[in-house]
């Protein structure tokens, strides 16, 4: 599976890392000849070039970067997306949304069109790179389009954990992704 990887930092390296051995891995940077992406062990591309090439877009940009990197995608209709943000403060001690409507919800404002999953922003980046568990744990994932939750399904437990699909999502969320 192609899987364009949003963001380059703790969570996307960690994702992209652990997902490379299975899946073709594209990071969509804002610039991709920086020189602190050399160590990837994938290509970069910016937003747009690496979203236009993948079957799946995995958002993992902070939240204050994430509606300017998810409309730096260009048009996301019908692309699954999964979107692993937390709509957090800079300082992480209160979320800026998240009271009266969902991070997913809008996300998917923002992407108008396309099939948002919420996933992988239950644990953090050093559990999704080297997953030590007795158990397989579980990762719940709200979709908003049943066809597309065998790609995200995927692609989540290709990490060693096990999926459970919350299909009803809010009416908001519902409603743009139609």
């Amino acid at each position: 599976m192609k899987i364009a990887i949003i963001g380059a930092g703790n969570v996307g390296r960690a994702l992209g890392g652990a997902w490379r051995t299975d899946h073709d891995i594209t990071y969509g940077v804002r610039s991709p000849d920086d020189a602190k992406y050399a160590d990837l062990d994938a290509a970069t591309a910016t937003n747009d070039a690496a979203a236009a090439a993948s079957d799946v877009v995995v958002l993992c940009t902070p939240w204050q970067g994430t509606e300017d990197a998810v409309k730096a995608c260009g048009d996301l209709s019908d692309k699954v997306l999964i979107d692993c943000t937390n709509p957090l403060t800079p300082d992480f001690t209160a979320l800026e949304i998240g009271h009266t409507t969902s991070g997913a919800e809008q996300v998917a404002a923002w992407a108008p069109g396309a099939r948002v999953c919420k996933a992988m922003n239950q644990i953090g980046a050093p559990m999704m790179s080297r997953p030590i568990m007795v158990i397989r744990p579980t990762i719940p994932m709200a979709i908003n389009w049943a066809r597309s939750h065998h790609l995200k399904a995927e692609a989540v437990s290709s990490r060693s954990f096990a999926t459970r699909a919350c299909r009803r999502p809010s009416k908001k969320l519902r409603k743009s992704s139609v």
